[in-house]
């Protein structure tokens, strides 16, 4: 092997691995659609949207139903519930029979118009944010436009078994399908951290790192790889003695996973029989996902300053927002100590007169309470109670 041939390239990890496998370049998994292979009445057109539709949802519950605890099950939830809105909002459903009924558009062409002019749309937004949601527009409509295939989508990409996928920037329906296919491992040239494509990924426990740029261009189907997240590093092409390590690496992890899941659920006590409270801190969602399998009783410490280092200007309250919903997501109804930095209380008083109410404002709508400290530097911990329903 070549020394030249070995490349090393950086990204922003998304959810924790070690890998060595093959790598697979692919476009994206999601299907274009099709028009009926016959002329069909609108009737007929109609019934195929309503099984598309009844075969999306079905989808969902498939994803849901591979969670291998309540936990996840739970974040998974945060984001498909998203989705089954969107796929049986009443608007949207009428607009698509006004298509199929009126203009005599095949329910695969109704579908890709409805769902693209939302998402054109919403794209278009000044705010961020909202751009980041049309992604969700998409993913619904690939799910449907999936469902209407007469294959099976999860055949087409056997191929990817036990490999890692690289790909451009992947959709929510993308890394679904990824999960179904058990890829192992995701590599993308484009991708937010706090997006829905991410969310799943964490969530599906898949070793995935985005923002890895140039990639496409600078490595080829079939060549070995290490994904390790840890380092934030892809590796391509390493050397033989770099993959013994990183097995090596890989072997002790799992032992002391093991050994580490054996004592999670045991109660920490000093030598005298004190009982311990035991926190994490956390950097955000990333760190925070596996907080609660580890045995960790809440975050002690939350630090906002990765809103602000890996941005170019000073987050919005949406974002923040975000970055606070992902994070209370993995651990609730645990509780969260959230430090507050000069800098987001900036950001968030030129939105809200009292930051409080900035943050709480999101954080109200569901029934089970959790507890949410929120340090300031110039003043001790103030306490707030709030439901968790920013989940959702």
């Amino acid at each position: 092997m070549k020394a030249s041939s070995r490349k090393t390239l950086l990204g922003v990890p998304i959810s924790n691995g070690l890998v060595v496998a093959r790598l697979v370049k692919g476009g994206q998994c999601s299907p274009s659609y099709k028009t009926s292979a016959r002329a069909l009445t609108p009737d007929q057109e109609w019934s195929r949207f309503l099984n598309a539709q009844s075969g999306a949802l079905e989808q969902i519950g498939e994803v849901l139903s591979d969670a291998s605890d309540e936990h996840q099950k739970n974040v998974l939830n945060s984001v498909m519930e998203g989705y089954e809105l969107l796929l049986t909002d009443e608007l949207i459903v009428e607009h698509i029979k006004k298509l199929v009924f009126d203009d005599h558009l095949d329910s695969s062409a109704a579908i890709e118009k409805v769902f693209s002019d939302a998402a054109s749309k919403i794209a278009a937004s000044v705010d961020e944010y909202l751009r980041e949601k049309s992604m969700d527009v998409v993913a619904c409509k690939e799910l449907l436009v999936g469902a209407l295939a007469s294959s099976n989508p999860q055949q087409k990409f056997e191929h990817l078994k036990d490999r890692i996928v690289v790909v451009a920037l992947p959709t929510p329906q993308d890394v679904i399908l990824f999960h179904q296919a058990r890829v192992a491992g995701i590599i993308t040239e484009q991708g937010a951290e706090l997006s829905h494509a991410a969310i799943l990924a964490r969530s599906l426990n898949i070793p995935t790192m985005f923002a890895v740029h140039g990639i496409l261009d600078r490595c080829h189907d079939g060549q070995i790889a290490i994904l390790d997240t840890a380092e934030a590093v892809v590796v391509i092409n390493p050397s033989r003695a770099e993959v013994r390590k990183t097995e090596a690496r890989r072997a002790v992890d799992l032992m002391m996973s093991q050994k580490l899941k054996a004592k999670a659920g045991s109660v920490a006590r000093t030598l005298d029989g004190e009982r311990i409270s035991v926190f994490a801190n956390s950097d955000g969602p990333v760190e925070s996902t596996g907080l609660l399998a580890s045995g960790a009783e809440g975050i002690g410490l939350l630090r906002t300053e990765f809103l602000h280092l890996t941005a170019q200007t000073a987050p919005t309250l949406d974002e923040s927002t975000v970055f606070f919903r992902l994070t209370a997501s993995a651990l609730a109804p645990k509780s969260v100590t959230i430090r507050l930095t000069s800098l987001i209380l900036k950001a968030m008083n030129t939105q809200q007169d009292h930051t409080d109410c900035a943050v709480s404002v999101f954080f109200w709508q569901r029934s089970q309470s959790w507890t949410c400290n929120f340090i300031r530097s110039s003043e001790p911990t103030r306490q707030r109670t709030f439901a968790s329903s920013f989940l959702s």
